[in-house]
């Protein structure tokens, strides 16, 4: 228990020191941190100060962190049974818009879980061989701007530069 609390607290010192570029990407450690030490509390909390100005929950981590920490939450005998209930509900709203957001989760999620999808679930288009290609595709193929050069950068070949401009991902240095 001791090593993932110091660990997190590593994490959200690293963060504070550029919270807005995080260099370091700890936006994509930190959940999994909080979850390890027990800390549902400040995840949630993060979750909720930072939602508006970086949308956390289009990170499929926090998209399914924070469900989980609010459902754990609702675990815990200690809290008053208005407070647990408040965060089952929370948790079942949440879980629901993550799997709306990223479908391809539920039937590996599924799996680990050891149930059986119905057949109307499994042959479902979002499900079938062409998701898994897409979902392939997208985590194997570079991004457009990793493969261009920078605009100041040499020549790729004799007499062909790069072209000038931001990066062509729209994604905003998130991948």
């Amino acid at each position: 228990r001791g090593c993932p609390r110091t660990a997190l607290e590593y994490c959200k010192l690293i963060l504070s020191l550029e919270p807005d570029e995080d260099p370091l990407c700890m936006l994509l450690l930190i959940d999994h941190l909080a979850l390890r030490a027990r800390n549902y509390e400040y995840l949630i909390r993060l979750f909720q100060e930072w939602e508006a100005h970086r949308n956390l929950s289009q990170l499929p981590n926090f998209a399914f962190s924070v469900p989980l920490a609010y459902f754990l939450l609702s675990q815990q005998t200690d809290l008053p049974e208005c407070e647990r209930s408040s965060a089952r509900q929370k948790a079942s709203l949440l879980i629901q818009q993550a799997l709306t957001m990223f479908p391809g989760v539920l039937l590996p999620l599924l799996e680990s879980c050891s149930v059986r999808p119905d057949a109307s679930v499994s042959s479902h288009r979002f499900f079938g061989p062409s998701a898994e290609i897409r979902l392939t595709a997208h985590t194997c193929v570079p991004q457009p701007h990793a493969l261009r050069p920078a605009a100041q950068g040499p020549p790729l070949t004799p007499g062909h530069r790069a072209l000038p401009g931001p990066p062509i991902c729209p994604c905003v240095g998130l991948c």
